[in-house]
């Protein structure tokens, strides 16, 4: 009975040996070889923290140069990482975020296409439990629930809606810059 009890604890220990070692190494590399095959290239993973380390690390960088004065490209202070993925990876990069892969998508045509698929082939990632309880808008939404919404919500966005929108938005704008625009009163004195 002994043996048999120290074969099953031994048995179930591999188990879960093999099971965290599917999670943290195996799964992460079958995925990144599945992207590369696609030609999607990106920095290779890293176990357990991804690439959050070197995301930090640029992240340091940037912020320690002073930024150029009079220059509007924040892009490289700001998100330092993905700009230089984006330089060297292309428009299309991957980006690991412990053992999750990320799709960096910079190309307006991709992008048009994934928000507007109905296949269901892509979906909001939750990473957070509590965000499922807390907040429940129309980013978080999937399948059916967002299509529901995406049908009540179309008719606001038509052409014809947002004309009336520009006329009120013109009525709510113009007394402010009226005043902006008017002559002054005349030289400011004092009564003495």
């Amino acid at each position: 009975m002994v043996d048999l009890t120290g074969v099953l604890c031994a048995g179930a220990l591999i188990l879960c040996a093999w099971k965290v070692f599917d999670w943290l190494w195996w799964k992460p590399k079958r995925l990144e070889r599945y992207f590369r095959e696609q030609g999607i290239e990106g920095p290779s993973y890293k176990l357990i923290h991804g690439n959050l380390k070197e995301d930090a690390v640029a992240s340091m960088e940037a912020i320690a140069k002073p930024m150029k004065s009079f220059s509007h490209a924040i892009a490289p202070r700001i998100c330092p990482f993905l700009h230089q993925s984006l330089d060297k990876y292309g428009k299309v990069s991957l980006f690991w975020t412990g053992g999750t892969p990320r799709l960096n998508i910079m190309d307006a045509d991709l992008v048009r296409d994934v928000l507007t698929n109905k296949s269901g082939h892509f979906i909001t990632v939750t990473a957070n439990p509590y965000e499922k309880v807390f907040v429940t808008g129309l980013v978080g939404l999937n399948g059916g629930k967002w299509a529901k919404h995406r049908k009540i919500i179309n008719p606001a966005f038509h052409l014809e809606k947002l004309k009336g929108l520009v006329e009120v938005a013109i009525g709510k704008f113009s007394p402010p810059s009226t005043l902006w625009l008017a002559p002054p009163l005349g030289p400011v004195t004092s009564s003495n």
